[in-house]
């Protein structure tokens, strides 16, 4: 009886390890003449009469594409890193002419033959010869010669830049919200107080692609929405413009009741961002900086007069367009693990040039945020 329940045993636990493993393998049409090998993965590299790819694993592990196939050439994705993998090729009984080139960067390794092959170019040429055996008769014979090259630098002209070619478009597509506070500073010591940043006012919404994407740096262009509201510490406040400059009051009311005024920008914007990833195996956590060049389609200034009494309610909005600036220049900066960043930006041109404060000199103001940051994908 004891017997029985430990083969019963054996035979479910065997049975539990067949449902949760599974094994992908795709035959190729071409020749494999170039394999491409990076990351932190090993590739069992086997002589056969065709030539194929393949890999064991869950079905989740399954879903994903550990390889990338271009005619000839065969490389690893970043989703092989901890992976151990397995590609056949016919090198040695097709075209004898061409070599087999092997270039492995990194931490990888792929093991052929009995050797295993680490950082660097590795080519194997294949050679036949004819035999005589009395015993035998004539049969085929087969050889292998082989050079290796450390340096990256004399890689083959076939194989693809990995910066260009080693991750997948879901790696270098990016999706992002931006919600934080916005303010003016200026450049003066003694310029007046304007405004105050109410928190999640300044809001932005990116697009992204890293054109270049390695284990360790990325740099791409986007689209942006971008909104930024500026509310006015003195409530009551209105801007001319007279002789070329805006000119900045500050208004008084007796009409019972309160103001505020603020300025609405918003903007289409096309930043360019450069990021580094500290941990090659993992790039949820990285660093980046952002140029942002902006067009302006809309900078509104809004006073809004409201008044309570006896239940009944008062609110009444003035709004004037303010001649746009229409091209500016902002950065940011920002700190991201995984979905949660955070962030600060700034105005490398004036939101305003010469704006005119009576009974205060004119100053530039300059746009400043910082704020939580959203990585969606």
């Amino acid at each position: 009886m004891k017997k029985t329940a430990i083969i019963v045993a054996l035979i479910a636990l065997s049975a539990m390890a067949t449902a949760q493993n599974a094994i992908y393998r795709q035959n190729l049409s071409k020749e494999i003449s170039v394999l491409n090998v990076f990351g932190d993965c090993t590739i069992i590299l086997k002589l056969d009469t065709c030539n194929w790819i393949a890999y064991q694993g869950t079905e989740d592990d399954l879903s994903q594409n550990f390889f990338t196939v271009a005619g000839n050439i065969v490389q690893t994705t970043a989703a092989a890193n901890g992976k151990t993998l397995s590609v056949g090729t016919t090198a040695s009984t097709t075209n004898n002419a061409s070599p087999l080139v092997i270039d492995i960067r990194e931490n990888a390794r792929v093991i052929f033959m009995g050797d295993t092959l680490r950082k660097g170019r590795h080519t194997r040429s294949f050679y036949s010869g004819t035999v005589e055996n009395k015993k035998k008769g004539t049969r085929t014979e087969w050889g292998i010669t082989f050079s290796d090259k450390t340096d990256n630098n004399n890689a083959n002209t076939a194989r693809d830049w990995t910066g260009l070619k080693k991750y997948t478009i879901s790696d270098r597509i990016h999706n992002q919200f931006y919600f934080g506070s916005s303010l003016w500073f200026t450049k003066k010591a003694n310029a007046p107080d304007l405004t105050k940043g109410p928190f999640f006012g300044n809001t932005n919404w990116q697009f992204s692609y890293s054109l270049y994407m390695d284990n360790h740096i990325a740099a791409g262009i986007g689209i942006q929405w971008s909104q930024s509201p500026y509310t006015f510490i003195k409530p009551n406040v209105t801007i001319n413009r007279s002789n070329g400059e805006l000119n900045l009051e500050y208004l008084s009311s007796d009409l019972p009741g309160t103001w505020k005024s603020d300025i609405y920008t918003s903007s289409i914007d096309f930043p360019l961002h450069f990021t580094f990833y500290p941990y090659a195996k993992k790039h949820t956590f990285n660093m980046q900086l952002e140029l942002i060049p902006q067009l302006y389609f809309a900078r509104t200034l809004n006073r809004t007069y409201t008044h309570t009494e006896n239940d009944e309610s008062v609110n009444t909005r003035y709004s004037k367009d303010i001649p746009p600036q229409l091209f500016q220049l902002r950065t940011r900066f920002s700190v991201n693990f995984g979905m949660i960043g955070a962030y600060a930006e700034t105005g490398l041109t004036p939101l305003f040039k010469n704006l005119n404060v009576p009974d205060e000199s004119s100053i530039t103001p300059y746009h400043l945020a910082f704020g939580v940051r959203l990585n969606l994908f």
